[in-house]
Parts: C-alpha cells; sequence; structure tokens
C-alpha cells in the first residue's frame, strides 16, 4: 500500500481496565468538523500530504469528498494544489453506486491518464487502480462494514475490539436476549450505519419491551412465516442431501465389495483417479453434487437478500471512562476520534450531549453530528492517542493488504458467516 490511507478512529477507555478499546474504523469520508470548531484545521495537513504525493501530477476527486466539497472548491487551501504544488485536480461526475471502470472511462477518458484517484474506493468496481487510489477499494470496504472490521482486526491485542456477531435481526431474538443476559448492556447497530443513525443500547430494563414488540411483529407476519418455514426447509433439505449422498456412497461401496470379496482393496481403489471401479462412484457423487449445488445456489440468493435486509450487529456495550466536560464540570459520556492520514494528525473528544446522570438512554451514544459537543485532547491525552495510532494502524493495513487484488472475499466471508448463524441457530429446528 504506496499512497497513504485515511481513517477517523473511533477510540474508548474501559473503565474498569483502562485499556484503550477501538469501537470502529471510519474510511475516506471520516470527519474532523469537532477538531474544526475546536480552533484546529486539518485541511491544510490534508492537503499538504496529497500535494507531496502527486506533485506535478494529475488526479482525480469524487467530489463528495471533505477536501474537495462546498465552500472547500474556494478555500485557499484547495487553490494550493495548483499554486505550489502544480497539481491538476478534475471532478468526476457524482457517483451514487458503485460504477465499474470502463463505464466512468467513457466520460472521463482512460484512467491512466491520473497518478491518484482520490475517494472511488467504495465507488469503483472491476478496477485496476488500486495502488493509485486513496483509500484503496479493501480499506475502503473495511472501514464500511463493521462486521468485516471485527471478523478481521478481532485479533489484533491492542484494538481490544469487544465482541461482535452478525444476525438476522428479527429470528435470531433469542441470541440477543442471551447476550442481554451476558453482559447486562448490549448495543444493536446496523451493519453499516454512520452517526449514530440506528444504534440502540439494550439493557435487561428496555429489552423486554423490544422483545415483546417483535414477538407480536414475528406471530401476525406471514412473511416471517414463510421465511422460518423456509429456512427449516433449508435445513432438511441439507440433511436430506447430505444423507442421501452418504447412502448412495455406502451402496456402491458395498457393490464393489461384493464383486470378489476384496473390499478392502476394491474400495481403496475405487478412489485412484485412473480405477474403473471408482467409475460408477464418481458419476453418482457428480449427479448428487450438482443437484446439492444448483439447490445451494437457489438458497444463497434468497439469503443475500435477507442479508442485505434484515442483518444487524450485536456489540458487547463497553462501560467508558467519562470526561469532565469543560462547560459543565459533569462527567459526559465520551468517545475519542482519531485522524489518521498516513500518520496522526490529531484528535478530540467527541461527548454526550448531556451529563451521564441524565435520564435519556440515546444519551449514551456519541457522535458529534448530533451532539455538536467537542472538547481538545490534554496534552498527555494527545500523546497517549499518537503513540496508539502509531501501534494500530499499521496493524490495520498490513491485514488488509491480501485482500488488495480480491476485495470480494469480504463479500464472501460476510455471507458465510450470516448463512452459518442461520444453519446451525437450534432455535428454528
Amino acid at each position: 500500500m504506496k499512497l497513504p490511507q485515511k481513517l477517523g478512529l473511533d477510540v474508548v477507555v474501559d473503565r474498569h481496565t483502562g485499556n484503550l478499546v477501538t469501537l470502529e474504523v471510519n474510511g475516506v469520508f471520516s470527519g474532523y468538523q469537532g477538531l474544526k470548531a475546536l480552533g484546529r484545521d486539518l485541511m491544510p495537513d490534508i492537503i499538504n500530504i496529497i500535494g507531496t504525493c502527486f506533485e506535478n501530477q494529475r488526479i482525480l476527486v469524487n467530489p463528495c469528498i471533505h477536501e474537495f466539497y462546498g465552500e472547500a472548491i474556494t478555500s485557499g487551501d484547495l487553490k494550493d494544489l495548483k499554486k505550489y504544488y502544480n497539481i491538476d485536480v478534475v471532478y468526476s461526475p457524482l457517483t451514487p453506486k458503485p460504477l465499474p471502470q470502463y463505464l466512468l472511462e467513457t466520460v472521463l477518458g482512460s484512467f491512466d491518464r491520473f497518478d491518484g484517484i482520490i475517494g472511488f474506493g467504495e465507488y469503483l468496481t472491476k478496477s485496476n487502480c488500486q495502488s493509485r487510489m486513496i483509500n484503496s477499494p479493501a480499506v475502503e470496504l473495511l472501514t464500511q462494514n463493521k462486521f468485516l472490521q471485527y471478523h478481521l482486526l478481532k485479533n489484533i491485542p491492542p484494538l481490544n475490539m469487544p465482541e461482535t456477531v452478525l444476525i438476522d435481526g428479527f429470528v435470531h431474538l433469542p441470541v440477543t436476549a442471551a447476550l442481554v443476559e451476558k453482559y447486562g448492556k448490549l448495543v444493536h447497530k446496523p451493519l453499516d450505519g454512520s452517526q449514530g443513525n440506528g444504534i440502540r443500547i439494550f439493557t435487561n430494563k428496555n429489552f423486554q419491551h423490544y422483545k415483546e414488540f417483535i414477538e407480536e411483529y414475528l406471530e401476525s407476519s406471514q412473511e416471517e412465516h414463510k421465511y422460518i418455514s423456509y429456512l427449516q426447509t433449508i435445513k432438511s433439505i441439507q440433511l436430506l442431501v447430505e444423507q442421501q449422498m452418504e447412502d448412495k456412497l455406502k451402496s456402491i461401496i458395498l457393490s464393489i465389495t461384493s464383486l470378489d470379496g476384496k473390499g478392502e482393496e476394491n474400495v481403496n481403489r475405487s478412489f485412484h483417479p485412473d480405477a474403473e471401479l471408482g467409475q460408477e462412484m464418481e458419476k453418482s457423487y457428480i449427479v448428487l453434487t450438482e443437484r446439492h449445488e444448483e439447490r445451494e445456489s437457489e438458497i444463497d440468493d434468497f439469503l443475500r437478500q435477507r442479508l442485505k435486509n434484515n442483518a444487524v450487529l450485536l456489540q458487547k456495550c463497553v462501560e467508558t471512562l467519562p470526561v469532565i466536560a469543560e462547560d459543565t464540570a459533569q462527567p459526559h459520556y465520551a468517545c475519542a476520534r482519531l485522524i489518521w492520514f498516513g500518520d496522526y494528525l490529531g484528535g478530540y473528544w467527541k461527548l454526550s450531549a448531556k451529563p451521564i446522570d441524565a435520564d435519556d438512554e440515546r444519551n449514551a451514544i456519541v457522535n458529534y453530528s448530533t451532539a455538536k459537543k467537542a472538547q481538545r485532547f490534554t496534552t498527555e491525552e494527545n500523546n497517549i492517542f499518537r503513540r496508539y495510532a502509531k501501534e494500530i494502524v499499521p496493524q490495520i493495513l498490513e491485514t488488509v493488504e491480501p485482500f488488495e487484488t480480491n476485495e470480494k472475499m469480504y463479500k464472501t466471508i460476510l455471507f458465510n458467516e450470516f448463512k452459518n448463524s442461520l444453519l446451525r441457530n437450534p432455535k428454528l429446528f
């Protein structure tokens, strides 16, 4: 990964252990408005990094990127790219959904003429430009999908990522109930949400109301009855196919065994690719496998749609160390936003709108875009977070690197986990 990657890390302090805990890793669209509200504008730093990377070259940018959007277009900082670095900035048309490279090239010409491509990691598909992108597709897709983050990054010790489970929001209600009971407090959030939208915090106290609501919905919804029935059918078919294959193989082995009384010798020969006795077994196995794969494909198409519409994440709620707000002199819920672009650029505390003793369940969901409450790090805090970022970000990028040439592997991981979570759920069968 030659080019700098832009990340926004959401980090809290576990009040029981004092450990830093990374809750989320955000990508190229990561905001730092809270820092700007505190009088620190990162724009000059970011423009300088881009300028150093692409001096005397041409770059293609997504016009939705913070650094190239709205008032930034007329700012002196952006003009500095041309004035001091002689960079030719080309804006793409708005791309509201992922598009193949060849389609954008019909408008913009060959991408070979661009030395850098900024803001297309999420939007550009079937591309050979990964090495010229900020952020790369592998990095950006990881930041977009919170379950993939946990799945791939959970084994990086310093991240201390809280346990996260991917479920179907309706049929996995018993799983949710069990985790609420286990942890006492649970975060329920969408797979690819942002700015705190769609997040709930369940406790033993409030979960019962939610449980009753969902159970009432499940009881009255014909669609959900059909879905659960279909899942049960899927499981039955899988078991049936597996049994058929096993029975067929046993039958063939028995027939081979009875040919000349040399059962064990014949069975061993039958698995040899050149063995004459193995041909019948091989043909039967192929027929059964093809039937199974055809049915699996139909099942998978159905479950992919369900994954898109109903998948949610359950995450252990970390009891965080509060921060005393300067304006209220009261403890507030706090989450640190750390900004990285090739190096640690700085950060700030995002604080809850109200003190922690406020009677408001959503107060604990800390997000600057809704609370508009930011606070500077102390010098000591900033040094701690700088060291932390320098330790963990290289490990994150190293973990992502194998996916740079095959981001489709991400989708396979996600789908398989969702499918397995359904088919291994004993409450459904």
